[in-house]
């Protein structure tokens, strides 16, 4: 089955893996719908991938999640229940409801259909500029870098790929240099999609092999790369997370690092 992406209608690139990884579940499993926990992006990416598919789908959102990305899953047609601030929390509802209602569950990065799902993106940016000196990538749960990293470091094997985080969420970064996953407390930062308290275990196992370097932003460098985006860029507005990886460009241009 073919199934077309439309990115403006829904933000971001995640639609990928929640669409690859709905339609490799079993008839059985689709039946009794899919679940999911995600401050956002994902939770929309799920409601539309299940639209498209005729799946029911139930999201657990905190409920510090921003009224937009509620509202856009509402929208998609999935049932939204808003619980908990933490992702611990919110996996912790997702595990009760699929004791009581049998959802299929779906994790927004540690799953491989989902990571397979993001590396397409890597796949692409092969194709369009053929040969790549570095990739720069944000990472929270670990989802898109994971998916990407794979697909850059088997295409373009040469390839500095360097992952971003908020210096206030920077578990990644202490899980590199200590060279052990490391889960850090819950995190606050600007960057709300970049937020996990550790990556996902298929994405450390994955990223320990591929990451050449890492690099953590502050908030107001965040801040800078949006305002650079959009002043420079034809008005093109990102949301946070997406600006990490930009001022992590910044920053290493700067200090001659790249």
């Amino acid at each position: 089955m073919t199934v077309r992406l439309k990115a403006r209608e829904t933000g971001s690139f995640k639609p990928r893996g929640a669409l690859n990884a709905i339609l490799l579940l079993s008839n059985q499993e689709k039946s009794q719908g899919v679940i999911t926990r995600s401050s956002g992006n994902f939770a929309q990416a799920v409601s539309y991938a299940s639209n498209k598919l005729g799946v029911k789908a139930t999201v657990v959102m905190p409920t510090t999640a921003p009224k937009t990305k509620v509202d856009g899953t509402k929208n998609y047609g999935a049932t939204v229940i808003q619980f908990g601030t933490t992702h611990k929390e919110g996996t912790e509802k997702v595990n009760i409801l699929v004791g009581k209602n049998g959802y299929t569950p779906l994790h927004p990065f540690d799953l491989p259909p989902v990571i397979a799902g993001q590396g397409t993106i890597g796949l692409e940016i092969i194709e369009v500029l053929h040969n790549i000196g570095t990739l720069i990538c944000p990472v929270g749960g670990g989802g898109l870098l994971s998916g990407v990293s794979i697909a850059i470091k088997d295409r373009a094997p040469s390839t500095q790929i360097i992952a971003a985080e908020p210096e206030k969420a920077d578990d990644f970064f202490q899980s590199f240099y200590k060279k052990e996953l490391q889960e850090i407390s819950p995190p606050k930062s600007i960057a709300d999609g970049l937020l996990a308290t550790k990556v996902g275990k298929h994405n450390w196992e994955i990223l320990k092999n591929t990451v050449d370097e890492t690099i953590v932003v502050s908030e107001t460098s965040i801040l800078e790369a949006m305002h650079l985006t959009v002043t420079n860029m034809q008005g093109m507005s990102i949301e946070p997370s997406g600006a990490v990886s930009i001022a992590a460009l910044i920053s290493l241009v700067r200090n001659r690092k790249i």
